[in-house]
Parts: C-alpha cells; structure tokens; sequence
C-alpha cells in the first residue's frame, strides 16, 4: 500500500550579554501579538526572549517540541533553552549542552570541505566524477559534475527513496566503496543540471570525494579542517559506537507517548546526514561563517547562489524576504534535518545575523512553523500561536467523543467547502495500528472511504487493517474495491494473491 504519512523527514544584537537560560514558561495570550515600544535595546530583546519562551513552551505543551532552542544577534545569545527530555528512561533533561544527531545539516559541512578542497585548487567544481572516483560507473561519472552533486541537479536518484530501504538496508554496516556502488549507482533520474531533485545519494559521494583528494577519512577532515580550528568540541562524526556524553537518546511520537526509534547504522548517512552537535556549537558555527574564517568570503558567497530551480546553494535552502515586509530585502540561509528519532533546523538571516536553531529528540517537528514564529517574534510581525498537528488534533476529537465526533468535525469543514485530510486521517489510522489498536484503526480507516469514496489508497489501507485483524474475507473486498480505483495498485493485487491460499 501506499502510505500518506506525515512528516516525521529536508532550513543578534551587537555587545548585549543577554541569555535567557531555563527561562520559565509563561502564559502566551497576551505576549505574542503585543506592540513593541522598545523604549531601550535591552529592554526589546527581553520582551523579545520572554516571547519566544511562551511561544516555545506552548509548543513543548502540545508535544510538538521536545528538544533544545537557540536564538542570538551578531553571535550574541538572545534565547537559549531545553525542552523535554534527553533521555525518557532516566528522566534527564534538554539543556544548551544535549548532543542531537543533526541529520541533513551535515551537508552545510560536507559543502564546506568541498569549498576548501576548491579553494586550494584541489577540486573543480566543474570537473566530472569521473576526475576523483574510478571505481564509479564511468557513464555516469563523466557527466555527474561536483557542482550538479551539491545543489542536487545531478540526476543520481537519492538511495533513501528506494522502496526497501528502511527494511533491507538502514541496518547494515557498509564501507563507502561498497556502499555506493550498491546503493549510489542507478541509472540517471534526469539529464544533469536539467532539473533539482534531493539526493543524499549525491552528497554520499561527494563525501568519497573528499576522501580521495584529502586521503583522510570524512571524519578526520571535518575534525582537521573545521570542528577542531572552531573549537567545536561538542560536535563530530556520530559512528554509533563512541561514547557520547550528554547525548539525547532518539524517540518516535505516538499517540500517547514515545517510543524509541528504528535503529540505523551511522555508516549509511554519512556525509549525507551523520554528524551531531549543540545549539551551543552551531552558534560557534555561524559566527565562524559570518567572520569568512572557514573558507574565503567569495567561495562562502557561492554557496549562497541559487543556482537551481528550487532556491538551493551549496549545501543551504536560499530564501529572500521581502522589502515591502521587512523595511528592506533579506537574505535567509536555512537547513532541515531529519534522521530517526531527531529532528534539526538552523536559521540564518544574513544581513541582520540573526540566527535561529531548534533541535528535537523525539520525531517529527513543524520546524518551519517553529521558525517563522520566532522570526515574527523578532521583526514584531504577527505570530501565529502554537497548535497541535492536525493528526493528534484529530485523535483528541476521536478519544473524546469516537467516529461521532469526527463527523460533526466534518459537516463543519463542509460547511465551510472543505474536508478532514485522507492524509491526516490515514497516519492516524497507521498510528492506530503500531499502537496494536485494530479496532480504532479500521474505524478511522473506513470513516475515511466514507468521506472520501474513490480513493484507491483509503481502500487500501482499510484492507491492511482487516488483514491484520485476520478479517481475511473483509480485507479481499477492500483491496478489490481499491483496485477498481486504481488498477495499477500492485500491491492490492500481491496481497489478494497472498490471502487466497490462507
């Protein structure tokens, strides 16, 4: 079946000795949209910090933070706490110290070894694969460059999309070689530089790039040439084996609680997505950044291009704000992450250095929403307050008053020329069934053909949960009733098939 699940995954005021540390939270109703009289500097940005708190903190209250959070000007903390736990368990705390696996904001770094390696004359961006790797399948090679690898224009289908990833591959250990030739080598998705299209297959071998030209590890050359000269002690290279102090354990939110995380083998993210570090040390970073002492001011400037069709850099989501909002146009520079259990988001407004990161141990974050409520919060814009994903929203409706509640959910949306999401109520149905609740998940699943009738995709989740429930006879109608909606569905077929010669 295909399932629409939501996303659990790709994002400073000078001389001010302000931080806000285990602020306490405080009530947002009358904070989050009030005017800004700013009668001195220092009293706005308390304002300011007391704000992001509330807002934070209401967050945190929803279950949709679980984590740390860091907001500085000119590489002056502003606000900086911990959220939840780091480890349910022992019951230890997120603080300004917690390590997080930061998933994909590792390309920035991987990006920026690159940059040093074409600084030094060491790599061509415009030279083909074929230039660094010999063992690559040389059709490709000598048409994949290393700028159409950074800003994902390369075509190279990214090896976390395939279909028996999670299953067959998550939890293997592999060596780069291996790996790539295995899981980075299919057929081309498009011709190079024609379109973007996200490949942490790309960064993958750019990581091998690196390798090669430098005969260092990947992880000895971002400790030689970037965490050690920044003084980035709290950040590195996560193999899985080393013993991390301060490290957040990885949890997936359910309904109601946490579970841990599906175990993945670090070598697989790689220069795609295995690092960790601090809020604390992604600061470090961005004033290193801003202070051009990592790789030159130009080459900085480069990555900053938006040199594809989708606003990415080298290594950076490229956004512009509008003058017509902001008093003058803005450049933000920004990166998401997401690998099992975790959740990253860094922020960086370039012209006025603000810098907003969020990192998160428990699953899926609205990092985006997160973000543009502390950037409100500090461009004194409206701020929209916190709220629940949609999904839970709709458990809560449904544990409180069942399948009834739902419909009077829905003769409201219909009112108003809308409907309850397949997509929302099709996760919940899944988190229903990892819950091992198969009643309440074949209620949700069949509310949802009811109200959407000729989705071939709610017929044939409805079909999975009556199989599961051994209701064979239930589920061979359902994937039939899919099929006729969809007659490609193969996997409707397969499972028909399957149950025949139960």
């Amino acid at each position: 079946m295909k399932k629409l699940t939501f996303v659990r995954l790709v994002v400073l005021f000078s001389f001010l000795p302000l931080s806000i540390i285990n602020a306490q939270p405080v009530k947002t109703s009358a904070l989050l949209n009030e005017s800004s009289s700013q009668p001195t500097a220092v009293d706005s940005l308390k304002k300011k910090a007391v704000r992001i708190n509330a807002l934070m903190s209401d967050y945190h209250a929803l279950r949709e933070l679980n984590g740390s959070v860091l907001v500085a000007k000119n590489g002056k903390i502003i606000f900086e706490k911990g959220f939840g736990k780091a480890n349910f368990e022992w019951g230890i705390k997120n603080d300004p110290n917690t390590k997080f696996r930061i998933g994909s904001l590792t390309k920035q770094f991987t990006a920026t070894l690159i940059m040093q390696l074409v600084e030094k004359g060491s790599v061509d961006l415009h030279a083909p694969i074929s230039q660094y790797l010999t063992y690559y399948r040389k059709d490709i090679a000598d048409k994949v460059t290393i700028h159409q690898l950074l800003n994902h224009t390369s075509g190279i289908p990214s090896y976390t999309s395939k279909e028996n990833f999670r299953n067959k591959v998550s939890r293997n250990s592999y060596q780069v070689e291996s790996f790539i030739q295995q899981h980075c080598s299919d057929d081309l998705a498009f011709e190079p530089g024609s379109k973007f299209q996200y490949s942490n297959s790309g960064y993958f071998i750019l990581g091998a790039i690196i390798e090669v030209v430098t005969g260092e590890t990947f992880a000895e050359s971002l400790d030689k040439h970037i965490l050690l000269p920044l003084k980035m002690h709290d950040t590195g290279y996560d193999n899985g084996q080393e013993i991390l102090t301060n490290k957040a354990q990885g949890y997936e939110k359910l309904l109601e609680g946490y579970q841990h995380a599906d175990y993945l083998d670090m070598s697989i993210p790689y220069a795609a997505g295995s690092m960790y570090s601090t809020t604390r040390d992604l600061l470090k970073w961005d004033n290193a950044l801003h202070e051009g002492t990592v790789v030159s001011t130009p080459l900085q400037k480069k990555m900053y291009e938006d040199t594809s069709d989708r606003n990415y850099g080298y290594g950076w989501m490229i956004e512009h704000l509008p003058a017509e909002k902001f008093g003058k146009a803005k450049s933000i520079v920004k990166h998401g992450g997401g690998i099992n259990g975790f959740n990253a988001f860094i922020t960086r407004v370039i012209e006025d250095k603000y810098l907003v990161i969020i990192l998160n141990n428990a699953g899926g974050a609205p990092m985006t929403a997160m973000t543009e409520g502390i950037l409100n919060i500090l461009y004194n814009k409206p701020v929209a307050p916190a709220q629940q994903h949609p999904m839970y929203a709709l458990f809560q409706q449904y544990k409180k008053g069942g399948i009834k509640a739902l419909e009077q959910q829905q003769e409201l949306r219909k009112q108003q020329g809308e409907s309850i999401s397949e997509r929302h109520l099709n996760s919940l149905g899944y988190l229903l069934i990892s819950s091992k609740r198969l009643g309440d998940a074949i209620n949700i699943f069949t509310f949802n053909t009811r109200i959407h009738p000729t989705s071939a995709n709610a017929y044939d989740s409805l079909a999975e949960a009556y199989y599961l429930n051994e209701q064979h006879d239930k589920a061979i109608e359902f994937y039939q009733t899919s099929l006729s909606f969809d007659a490609s569905n193969d996997n409707a077929k397969q499972m028909i098939e399957k149950i025949s010669v139960l």
